[in-house]
């Protein structure tokens, strides 16, 4: 399998993919990647990578801050082991860093995705462990002195003696400087001192701790400080223990949930390697292949994903039914053997549960996978290149089965081109029979006439930029290739002599079968070239033609925009003539200066809603020569207006004020109709040829009595061919009002009524519309 690793270079894929990963436990998984050959745990595998994948290209990563392989601490606990400080306050890091991955999950509204929800779902969030560990231990990894009463207690002593210490040594420093060597107070073995200078040494009694380097100053503990730092040395001890009692007491919590805590490593562990696989798909542009019962294998696009992106030639392979094995041919450097890895690379990703660097895939299950590609040859086991080549050749021969891919470049090399044909040829019908997928390369020409006649093999070539005599890394299917010797050969300098007395040769020993071939080939070029021409020209066209659908639908939008702006000014025009009239009505209401009616106040208003409507226009079509004043419809945008601007063929219209730019081909010349008028004081001055009033009062009469006053009223109404009037019934009880309302229901002569406006006396009044009874 290493061997194989190396081939396909799948160890630098790996390396490349744990470099996504957060956790040693998720790299170390990864590096450690083997191929499944079980359909349904390798179907379970691809669709958890789906689900991470779509989280990250709508969430972005899981954040995996804090996660940490704490599982040999947790084995240490459970047996009884006293953690350190450290992996104690690692625990607690862990256990945050796992809570921030729920939080995480709860922002994830995605519905469709049970794995991830069911390993969130599972972990467990120890809340109270990590709340005492961080209640003990500093993220310097110190114990807090309220750890516990018993540790406060110790250092609070050993803060008082400390501080007496040192009042006494500041003491001695101060008085005895002539044996000072500095003053100051320092520490030796745990201990305070003084430095002495070394003829001095003795002069305060105690112990000599130390010596400095040069051998002038000794660091003594004088004999007045002695008892009191065994005291403070005491304490030390005591705090010792302390510490030690706490550590265990937090172990011992650890121990508690260790099942919880073990199982959170799993799935953290699971999560971080789903999301490093996920990470790389979305770099590398990847998606999941979906997974085939057949032994097949279908790429579209597919990019080798160690070459640059930017640069890389995508390829397409096809290789089932009937059809499962490719020869290509080309020149050197054309892209062959990188063509070949990277069918068997895909495979290797694929049964290992990653997602593949191409547009679509559809691949089988392959039990194994063989590979035989370069030079191998050994001088410690006397193997040529031939005889290394032939040794993979027989191991793939007596190890293939019918679910296995081989991959071969350039199968039969490395002897006599006679010998290494035919034995080519054998080995590839041996395949056949075996019906595995096979991939494989060569130069040998009669191989190319083989898969021709064969039936089975599919040829394939690698295309040759003719004139720019550089290969083009791209893999047709079908077509054979050439090796484009002479081309290189002069592209790299050969002498043109030699190169003539190549081609020289080549005639003469090349047999009539291998001319129509070579010339066939040339002419499928041509074709391919032709066919590519095409394909650029038919893109290029349907590039112009979204280009204009596009502006189309600008344009489109833009006239719909104008039409809408033009609407609401008309609108607003109206409205603000209405508001208008109210104030002019309000103001003379106020004063009384006028004998302003509220039928004419009615009429006048609807004269103006009358405005809004659209009138119908008279169009004349026969004339299409316009100037400056003339009233034209704009058939785009359904509007009239008059043109105010001619400019080359184009016209500038005003729509009620708002300006637009039109084409003379979009107008048509229309008659201008009159509009209705509103003449607020020739209203006020006009009155009904019989004098009817236009509202009646029924407050203060009886139900019986207002509705025979309304019922004369309004034959008085309908004589004078009154259309609006007012009935003032009051607010009261609202019993008149609804007499009134029942009545008016029951007269066909009654168009509509409502209920008056604050200006019409608000509820307190009805309004009534009147028609003839054959309207």
């Amino acid at each position: 399998m290493n061997h194989l690793y190396k081939t396909f270079e799948f160890d630098v894929i790996l390396e490349k993919v744990a470099a996504y990963s957060n956790t040693s436990m998720g790299k170390d998984r990864i590096l450690h990647l083997k191929p499944m050959t079980n359909y349904y745990q390798l179907k379970d595998e691809l669709d958890h990578l789906d689900e991470v994948i779509r989280i990250i290209y709508s969430y972005d990563s899981c954040p995996f801050s804090g996660i940490y392989n704490i599982e040999s601490s947790l084995n240490k606990a459970s047996k009884d082991g006293v953690l350190l400080i450290e992996e104690l306050f690692t625990i607690a890091q862990v256990i945050e860093g796992t809570r921030k991955i729920k939080d995480f999950a709860k922002n994830v509204p995605i519905s469709d995705i049970p794995y991830f929800k069911s390993l969130v779902d599972e972990l467990v969030i120890a809340t109270s462990l990590r709340n005492q560990i961080l209640n003990c231990i500093s993220p310097t990894y110190e114990i807090y002195d309220n750890a516990s009463s018993e540790l406060r207690k110790i250092r609070k002593e050993m803060k008082l003696i400390e501080g007496e210490v040192k009042n006494k040594l500041n003491h001695l420093v101060r008085t005895h400087s002539e044996y000072m060597s500095d003053a100051v107070v320092t520490y030796r073995n745990g201990r305070m001192v003084v430095p002495l200078k070394v003829n001095h040494k003795y002069a305060l009694g105690g112990i000599i701790h130390d010596l400095s380097a040069s051998g002038q100053t000794a660091f003594v503990e004088p004999s007045i400080v002695m008892e009191l730092n065994a005291t403070l040395s005491r304490l030390k001890e005591q705090e010792k223990e302390e510490i030690h009692k706490i550590l265990k007491g937090l172990s011992m919590l650890v121990k508690e949930d260790y099942e919880e805590l073990s199982r959170n490593q799993e799935i953290l562990c699971e999560l971080d390697f789903l999301f490093a696989k996920g990470l790389y798909a979305r770099e590398t542009k990847s998606n999941i292949a979906s997974l085939s019962n057949e032994n097949e294998i279908e790429l579209k696009r597919a990019r080798h994903p160690l070459l640059d992106p930017t640069r890389v030639v995508p390829n397409d392979f096809i290789l089932k039914d009937d059809k499962k094995m490719i020869l290509i041919t080309g020149p050197n450097a054309g892209g062959k053997t990188v063509a070949l890895k990277t069918v068997g690379l895909f495979a290797l990703m694929n049964q290992c549960g990653l997602a593949l660097p191409c547009d679509k895939a559809v691949l089988g299950i392959f039990d194994k996978i063989f590979a035989s590609i370069g030079d191998e040859q050994s001088i410690i086991n006397s193997l040529s290149t031939f005889s290394s080549h032939l040794t993979r050749i027989i191991d793939i021969v007596n190890n293939i089965t019918s679910n296995s891919l081989v991959v071969i470049d350039e199968i039969g090399g490395g002897t006599d081109p006679k010998e290494g044909e035919a034995l080519a040829m054998a080995i590839l019908e041996y395949l056949h029979d075996h019906n595995c997928c096979t991939l494989v390369s060569t130069h040998y020409s009669n191989l190319k006439s083989f898969a021709f006649d064969s039936g089975y093999i599919i040829n394939a070539s690698m295309e040759f930029d003719e004139a720019n005599l550089k290969p083009a890394y791209k893999l047709q299917l079908g077509v054979p290739g050439q090796s484009y010797a002479f081309e290189i050969s002069k592209r790299l300098g050969l002498k043109g002599k030699i190169i003539r007395r190549s081609k020289e040769f080549k005639r003469k020993y090349s047999t009539r079968y291998e001319r129509l071939m070579n010339r066939m080939e040339k002419e499928l070029n041509k074709i391919r070239f032709k066919e590519r021409e095409l394909k650029e020209k038919e893109s290029e066209i349907e590039a112009r033609l979204n280009e204009l659908t596009k502006k189309e639908e600008i344009l489109e939008k833009e006239k719909q925009k104008i039409k809408e702006e033009a609407d609401l000014k008309v609108q607003e025009l109206i409205s603000d003539a209405k508001e208008h009239i109210n104030e002019i009505v309000e103001k003379i209401k106020e004063k009384e200066e006028s004998s302003l009616k509220m039928h004419e106040w009615i009429n006048a208003y609807k004269e103006l809603d009358d405005l809004s409507e659209e009138d119908e226009e008279e169009i004349d079509e026969d004339s299409k020569d316009f100037e400056i004043d003339d009233y034209v419809f704009i058939s785009t945008l359904s509007k009239s207006g008059t043109i105010i601007q001619k400019k080359s063929g184009k016209y500038v219209v005003d729509i009620g004020g708002v300006k637009v730019n039109v084409k003379g081909e979009d107008l048509v010349r229309s008659k201008k109709k009159e509009e209705p008028k509103v003449n607020v004081s020739s209203s006020l001055r006009a009155t009904p040829s019989k004098q009817v009033p236009v509202e009646l009062n029924l407050i203060g009469m009886r139900v019986e009595e207002a509705l025979n006053s309304l019922d004369k009223y309004l034959d008085d109404v309908l004589l004078v061919h009154l259309k609006h009037v007012r009935i003032i019934h009051g607010h009261g009880t609202g019993a008149l009002r609804n007499a009134v309302h029942n009545y008016l229901r029951s007269k066909s002569f009654v168009k509509e009524f409502r209920l008056g406006i604050p200006q019409e006396g608000g509820v307190g009044a009805t309004i009534v519309k009147l028609g003839d009874d054959d309207e």
